[in-house]
């Protein structure tokens, strides 16, 4: 019973004796720079042995206080560790390359008597961002309602792929309306290209003030996020043009409706027409033959422009005064 009642307390002791061991290991570094990796532990009064690195399950860098220097490296090749800012909390790897991406782990011994050892591990990873900023190619400006929308979005010359978004006047889109392509090989450095696809029937609700805002996201970690949007607009059903054709071998006055005065009558001369060798084009809103002095003079006009956007070359007749 006393045996059992020793081995219980050494066993409290040693399992208060160090605790709270964890690691902060940053997700994703970029290929040249620095990382800083982070081992935080609680002895509760023991006396520290030593705390070591490990990549994989090979060990790169010991920190032991009762050692003379307290600091030894062991080579990995692609791991080049700044001593003079490595100590017991924390290791700076200088200039990482890809090939170190992995699990590191940080392991703390307690000193005797208890020697206890804890062991924390977390993934790392080695980045290359994307060369170009994300683009949208495919999209019309305008669309009918039940046309098909597709649109390509593509980020260029990254390790890995960025991770491609789309949304819709800020809401992301489902993903059954959206299409992830195989990563692309960029160029021989092992970088990729990513590219995603969007299709989607439009329809009314999807404009917002008669515009569609079109947004394509790549992200990567907490280090890359950029965008490119694009607006669509809804095409509208075309109105009937405000002029009409009359055939002037056949006639010379206008239907009945288009007699009616206009509500406020413009206080100077308007072009009213535009006259050809066979047809006379005659305006709507403006036209009154019965109050009106038609000028005599008859003018050559060039790149007379309706409403409408038609563009006529020929001779032209104007309104000079309104009684």
């Amino acid at each position: 019973m006393a045996e059992h009642e020793e081995w219980l307390t050494r066993f409290i002791t040693v399992c208060s004796g160090l605790r709270n061991v964890h690691i902060k290991v940053p997700t994703a570094v970029v290929r040249g720079h620095d990382a800083t990796l982070q081992c935080f532990y609680d002895l509760e009064g023991d006396k520290l042995y030593s705390v070591k690195w490990y990549r994989g399950g090979w060990e790169f860098f010991r920190y032991c206080p009762s050692e003379y220097p307290p600091i030894k490296q062991f080579k990995i090749r692609g791991l080049n560790v700044r001593e003079k800012d490595s100590r017991d909390t924390q290791v700076v790897l200088e200039n990482v390359s890809k090939e170190i991406s992995g699990a590191f782990s940080c392991e703390v011994t307690a000193d005797q008597p208890s020697f206890f050892t804890y062991m924390e591990t977390a993934e790392l990873k080695v980045v290359d961002l994307p060369k170009k900023d994300p683009f949208i190619s495919g999209l019309k400006t305008r669309y009918k309602l039940d046309d098909i929308l597709k649109a390509n979005c593509t980020s260029e010359g990254s390790h890995p792929a960025a991770n491609l978004t789309w949304y819709v006047n800020g809401v992301p889109v489902e993903e059954k309306y959206v299409h992830h392509q195989q990563p692309m090989l960029y160029n021989i450095d092992d970088l990729v290209s990513a590219q995603s696809t969007i299709k989607l029937k439009v329809a009314k609700h999807l404009f917002v003030n008669g515009k569609l805002k079109l947004r394509c996201s790549a992200t990567m970690h907490h280090l890359y996020h950029k965008s490119s949007e694009k607006s669509i607009e809804l095409q509208r059903k075309r109105h009937r043009s405000p002029y009409v054709w009359l055939d002037s071998s056949t006639t010379t006055e206008l239907p009945f409706e288009l007699w009616e005065m206009p509500a406020e009558r413009p206080a100077q001369a308007t072009v009213l027409g535009f006259h050809t060798s066979q047809r006379v084009l005659r305006n709507q809103k403006n036209y009154d033959d019965s109050e009106a002095e038609v000028a005599t003079d008859v003018q050559q006009v060039r790149g007379c422009v309706g409403e409408e956007g038609q563009h006529f070359i020929g001779q032209a007749f104007y309104v000079t005064n309104y009684f």
